[in-house]
């Protein structure tokens, strides 16, 4: 992920008193979109493995709840690089700052792998009574 920002001149000198409370809205929906983050994580993981491919609306999803959260990030005290208050929305929308990330290219599966395969058929074969 690549994050690019330009500080705008100008800044309010007083405005950082109450950015905490303005950012309350963002902190509550950014908390369930990142639990649903961990979750597709998981997911995406397993998807990776089993199928070598990243699931492209779980990419989108990622990429924007990290987008959504160098906003919110911007704006509040971890940079307090502009006053204008954040979208709530995974788009790309400021253009001074951004958050890029290219999508991946396939993945080498488990699947694919002719170790893997051979492993798998002699576990599915039945045993042999001897």
């Amino acid at each position: 992920m690549r994050l690019e920002a330009q500080p705008p001149e100008g800044l309010s000198p007083g405005l950082w008193l109450v950015k905490w409370l303005l950012l309350i809205p963002h902190v509550i929906v950014l908390m369930v979109l990142w639990l649903g983050y961990a979750v597709l994580w998981v997911v995406a993981l397993f998807a990776v493995v089993i199928t070598g491919r990243f699931p492209r609306g779980i990419f989108e999803y990622q990429v924007g709840v990290l987008r959504w959260t160098w906003r919110v990030s911007y704006y509040g005290y971890s940079a307090l690089g502009t006053d204008t208050y954040p979208p709530f929305t995974f788009a790309e929308y400021w253009k001074s700052e951004s958050a890029r990330a290219s999508f991946p290219a396939r993945f080498k599966s488990i699947a694919s792998t002719r170790s893997s395969q051979m492993t798998a058929t002699a576990l599915m074969r039945p045993l042999r009574n001897t």
